[in-house]
């Protein structure tokens, strides 16, 4: 491995840890009074409109999923 390879590897894998982290403190915060009804209906619209090839449907899906993120970290 060269020292420019070696700097990219570790440059991603700082990044990752970053990323899992972040996610796993997002996921204590909003999880932490319990499991928000709907859930898990939300995230199947996405991957439903997905699934079924419809963009629209998808990115509907997604932005409704968005609003919600954005009202539950608002009530943290």
């Amino acid at each position: 491995m060269t020292p420019s390879s070696w700097a990219g590897a570790t440059t991603s894998a700082t990044r990752w840890s970053g990323i899992a982290a972040a996610l796993s403190a997002r996921g204590r915060l909003v999880h932490s009074a319990g499991e928000r009804r709907g859930f898990a209906a939300t995230h199947r619209a996405v991957l439903d409109a997905v699934r079924e090839g419809d963009p629209d449907a998808a990115e509907t899906a997604m932005r409704d999923l968005l609003a919600q993120a954005g009202r539950d970290e608002a009530a943290l």
